[in-house]
């Protein structure tokens, strides 16, 4: 549990809990009809998880000097992250679903909930690369 909070005061257990929250608001906004979510968003953040993967690969060598088992846990919530936007993403793009569908609903929030993740993570990362002592 102490590795939960040992990264700069919780800042992996923060983004899990933020990215949770958005894609839970997103989920009930579709289902509710509000916001619909375009394919080419959906395309978009494949970019963006392919571009952060390369990012994360450049990053563990980066911190490869670095200790502890909080780098660990940032670069384990980023990758998670990249890989549920992928996984997701991929799922969107391969199957129709109707624009009240629950499933649908359900599955664009994952995405945004992944997206999220990935993004509020790599503060993480940056704050583990740049102190090397926490």
């Amino acid at each position: 549990m102490n590795d939960l909070f040992c990264c700069k005061n919780g800042c992996s257990l923060l983004a899990v809990i933020t990215s949770i929250i958005i894609g839970v608001v997103t989920t009930i906004l579709i289902i509710t009809g509000t916001v619909t979510v375009a394919p080419i968003f959906v395309i978009a953040t494949l970019i963006i998880a392919a571009a952060y993967l390369a990012v994360t690969l450049l990053a563990s060598c980066a911190l490869r000097s670095c200790t502890g088992t909080c780098r660990c846990l940032a670069l384990n919530t980023l990758l998670t992250g990249i890989v549920g936007t992928l996984v997701t993403g991929i799922i969107l793009l391969a199957f129709t679903f109707a624009a009240t569908s629950i499933l649908g609903a359900i599955i664009n929030g994952a995405l945004l909930l992944f997206t999220t993740l990935t993004l509020t993570s790599t503060v993480c990362v940056v704050r583990q690369a740049t102190d090397c002592d926490n």
